[in-house]
This record gives structure tokens, C-alpha cells and sequence, in this order.
């Protein structure tokens, strides 16, 4: 029985750390514009809505090979000009903000070379 308290212990421990360790590690930037290089897309429908997620790392080094979730707000844009750029191998400004333990995108702008 102690064991089986000292795993959930350990085990509820692991997942808050995940929570809020994790947007940490990262080191993404926010409020701010940051050049990123997109390395996959992915939009679908999640709860009925919208959902685009774009795993990137920013040209600066700051952070690398990092899932963004889109606002939702945004998401169909976003989706529109991160899709058009990857196809065209355009390089991608991305603004960042936070939201709650994590970070989402707000606007995308596509950079001539």
C-alpha cells in the first residue's frame, strides 16, 4: 500500500512538473516578433474549432524545434500564410504572446529574401 502512494506521489509530481516546467525550458520569447523556420504544419478541428500548430525554432537561436499552438482567433490565417510560405520556402516573422502556462501565435508575416 505505501508503494502504490509513493508511485501516484511520484507520478503527480512528474505531471505539475510538465505543466509548468516546460513553457520554461523553452525560452520563448513573447510580445515580440521573432523570424522562425517552419519545420511542420498541422491544422485540423479540435472541440469543434479551428486548430493550427506550427513546430518551428527561431532563427536567433532562443528556442528550437518547439510546438506553437495558434490563437484561435487567428488560426485560419496563420494557417493560410504559414502553409503559403513553407510552400515557397519564404522565411516566416511569427508574433508570440502568452496564454495561461504556454504560448500562442497571434499574427504571421511572410519575409521576402
Amino acid at each position: 500500500m505505501r508503494s502504490i502512494r509513493k508511485f501516484s506521489l511520484v507520478a503527480c509530481c512528474i505531471v505539475v512538473s510538465l505543466f509548468f516546467v516546460q513553457p520554461t525550458l523553452a525560452d520563448v520569447t513573447t510580445n515580440v516578433w521573432v523570424e522562425v523556420e517552419m519545420h511542420q504544419i498541422q491544422t485540423g478541428v479540435q472541440a469543434g474549432e479551428q486548430d493550427t500548430r506550427l513546430l518551428c525554432s527561431a532563427t536567433d537561436g532562443s528556442f528550437s524545434n518547439t510546438w506553437l499552438i495558434v490563437d484561435r482567433t487567428a488560426a485560419n490565417m496563420v494557417a493560410a500564410g504559414a502553409l503559403t510560405a513553407h510552400s515557397l520556402s519564404q522565411k516566416v516573422v511569427i508574433r508570440i504572446v502568452t496564454f495561461g502556462s504556454g504560448f500562442r501565435i497571434e499574427k504571421l508575416r511572410i519575409v521576402a529574401p
